[in-house]
C-alpha cells in the first residue's frame, strides 16, 4: 500500500490504538482512549498524523494537537511566532501554539500558583493547567489493520483503494482538514480485534 501525503508518496503507515491514564494526588484516576493513533517520520518532525475517535473520562485534550509536529526546547515546531512552547511550558510535546495537554511538563505537586500554570504535567479537560498530575501513562498497541489516508488535490484515498472526492478550501488550516479526512476514513474502516 502507498500513501500520498501532502503531495508526495510514502509507504502506508501502521496505525495504533492509544490509551492515556492519568492520576491526581488524591489517587483519583481518569483516562482517554483513541481508536487510532500514528506519528509521522523523523523527517516530518514526528507529527500526530492520525488521531481517532476519543472515548474516556478525562475529556479530549489531545485533539487540539492533531497534525502538529513534536517540539523540544532546541527543535521548535509549535507555530508560536513569538516564542517556544517547549521552553516556556517546561517540556517537549506536540504543541499547537501552545497546548491543551502536556504530559512531559514539570513534576509539580498538585495545585500550582498562577505563575506555574501550563508548566506542570497536565490535561486541560480533566484537572486543567493549574493542577500538575501525579502520574500519567501513555500506552500504545497495534491495530489489526494497516490504515492509509491520501490527501492530494482534494481527494481522499481510503485503505480499500476507493477514492472519495473532497473539496479542499485552501484557506482552512491544513491540520484540521487532514484530521477531518482521517476521521472520515476511520468512520468507514472496519476494526477487528
Amino acid at each position: 500500500m502507498k500513501l500520498w501525503k501532502l503531495g508526495r508518496e510514502v509507504r502506508g503507515m501502521h496505525v495504533n490504538e492509544l490509551f492515556i491514564e492519568l492520576q491526581d494526588f488524591t489517587l483519583e484516576k481518569s483516562h482517554a482512549q483513541y481508536s487510532a493513533f500514528a506519528v509521522g517520520s523523523e523527517i516530518e518532525g514526528y507529527p500526530i498524523s492520525v488521531l481517532g475517535k476519543y472515548e474516556g473520562t478525562a475529556g479530549d485534550s489531545l485533539v487540539y494537537h492533531a497534525g502538529m509536529r513534536f517540539s523540544t526546547h532546541d527543535m521548535d515546531h509549535d507555530g508560536w511566532a513569538d516564542g517556544n512552547c517547549a521552553h516556556s511550558h517546561k517540556g517537549a510535546w506536540w504543541y499547537n501554539g501552545c497546548d491543551t495537554s502536556n504530559l512531559n511538563g514539570q513534576y509539580l505537586n498538585g495545585e500550582v500558583p498562577e505563575n506555574y500554570e501550563y508548566q506542570g504535567m497536565y490535561w486541560y479537560d480533566w484537572r486543567g493547567p493549574s493542577y500538575s498530575l501525579m502520574k500519567s501513562r501513555i500506552s500504545v498497541r497495534p491495530r489489526s489493520q494497516v490504515y492509509t489516508v491520501t490527501e492530494n488535490l482534494g481527494r481522499t484515498k481510503l485503505g480499500d483503494n476507493s477514492i472519495q472526492d473532497k473539496h479542499v478550501d485552501k484557506d482552512h488550516n491544513r491540520a484540521l482538514n487532514l484530521q477531518q479526512l482521517q476521521q472520515e476514513a476511520l468512520d468507514k474502516s472496519q476494526y477487528t480485534e
